[in-house]
């Protein structure tokens, strides 16, 4: 399926790599968009919502139905496991590419084993550089990712409604679930485990170079996007301390001045969250921020609790409150 872009262990550099993920990535994504097209249409036909149009301005002027008003051309799309890719790509470009540390056909057979068998090859393509640290080498690439590949073949493709497409990753549940049926990725990321959990967030828990830095990170992904999502889960004793309230608000002046679209936090503690899996009775009253959503941790499946507990719990040291110009 999709178009011949040769075979990945024939690839003789990462350029040729970068161009034949960015032809897979095109035919995908203009099937998408085209599938949607088809679903916009029959909605404004057999899924009519005479309420909602009664109470919209532009249904009552035009007189025309909410599902198939088009006077704002919708224009985004969501994009899932972005940084998965993003990552895999950087881990793959130094170690393949760059140090010669493996081969492509090394990857892939480690690939389809799970990585079993692969521990040490594994674990040296989990610690290759990761977004989300303020790392020159990963964000590099991966800001050329969001804008050029990303945001710059989505802005291509014109659909229903006469506009271009634009990237608005909110991974909502489905980092879950697709992450589930998705096999093992370059990144170190083992089949089955969860996706990235935002649009732009960092994949948790590889975030280690404290808030400020993740900040950095996403701030340097600026054209051909519309707006991706941000988690982040912030210090409990910190945000709950007579300072807590100043540092978050030096945190969201600083978000305002980089220019970054959305952000979501959680202020709970890996131990209360771990506590409300062990005895859910005693914590009904638990609410956490998913991705775009809020919920009762309780009613959350443990596949998805895990993945919240695994985001880090983000600290704020001495050259966090600095760059924030926090006054304390």
């Amino acid at each position: 399926m999709g178009p011949e872009t040769g075979y990945a262990w024939d690839f003789k550099n990462f350029d040729e790599l970068w161009e034949a993920f960015r032809d897979q990535y095109q035919y995908a994504l203009s099937l998408v968009i085209r599938a949607k097209d088809v679903t916009r249409y029959w909605e404004g036909r057999m899924l009519q919502m005479p309420f909602v149009s009664s109470i919209d301005d532009g249904c009552m002027e035009l007189g025309d139905e909410a599902c198939s008003l088009s006077e704002q051309p919708n224009g985004w799309h969501n994009p899932i496991t972005t940084i998965v890719a993003a990552n895999s790509l950087v881990a793959i470009k130094k170690l393949i590419f760059e140090e010669n540390k493996y081969t492509m056909k090394q990857l892939m057979d480690a690939l389809r084993a799970n990585w079993d068998g692969y521990e040490e090859m594994r674990k040296d393509f989990k610690n290759a550089p990761k977004w989300g640290n303020d790392d020159e080498y990963a964000d590099t690439l991966i800001r050329k990712f969001y804008e050029d590949i990303i945001g710059g073949e989505m802005k291509k493709v014109t659909n229903y409604s006469g506009g271009p497409i634009l990237p608005v990753g909110q991974a909502v549940g489905l980092y879950m679930e697709i992450g589930s049926r998705t096999g093992p990725t370059p990144d170190g990321r083992y089949g089955g485990e969860a996706a990235d959990d935002g649009g732009i967030s960092p994949y948790m828990g590889t975030d280690k170079k404290g808030p400020t830095a993740v900040l950095k990170s996403v701030s340097k992904v600026q054209q051909n996007q519309k707006a991706n999502l941000l988690n982040q889960r912030l210090s409990v004793p910190i945000m709950r301390s007579k300072v807590g309230f100043d540092i978050w608000k030096a945190y969201m002046d600083t978000w305002h001045d980089l220019n970054i679209d959305h952000v979501q936090f959680n202020v709970v503690s890996t131990a209360e969250m771990k506590a409300a899996q062990r005895e859910p009775e005693k914590h009904q009253d638990l609410i956490v921020r998913v991705s775009g959503f809020s919920a009762r941790f309780v009613d959350i499946p443990t596949y998805g609790q895990n993945t919240i507990i695994a985001r880090t719990e983000q600290s704020f040291g001495a050259d966090d409150l600095k760059f924030l110009n926090a006054k304390l």
